[in-house]
């Protein structure tokens, strides 16, 4: 069970669901869009690990979810839901390093997450102010 933690807390802290940030009412908008469980979970990665995989394979044993994976370069995934818009159905980013969730933030492609388990299970020093 801890791995599942490990995955959820991971998957919802690089949560880059769906529509491109705009003002809050948007933001509000499209974070409940998102929020009804639909049994799919759409993750972009631009980490290239048979271990992760195994996780997903797992995740989806243990919670009936289905994952939908879509396996890149950085820069591909990038311009890839910048061409979707809000289209994207993208709901996570999994990257091996912070500079690709900058960039993909600095894109407008992230979403802030409020979550009571991410900010007890992650130090305030690895959050992004913003969520």
């Amino acid at each position: 069970m801890k791995w599942y933690a490990s995955l959820a807390t991971a998957c919802v802290f690089l949560a880059a669901c769906g529509a491109p940030s705009g003002d809050s009412g948007e933001s509000e908008a499209a974070a409940e869009s998102v929020a009804e469980p639909t049994g799919l979970l759409n993750v972009y990665s631009a980490r290239h690990y048979d271990s992760d995989k195994e996780l997903y394979k797992r995740f989806e044993d243990e919670t009936g979810i289905r994952i939908r994976f879509r396996e890149s370069g950085a820069a591909e995934l990038l311009e890839a839901m910048k061409a979707e818009g809000d289209n994207s159905p993208a709901d996570v980013i999994i990257s091996s390093d912070a500079g690709t969730l900058y960039r993909f933030k600095d894109a407008g492609l992230m979403q802030p997450v409020e979550s009571e388990l991410l900010a007890t299970r992650i130090p305030e020093h690895f959050r992004d102010p913003d969520n």
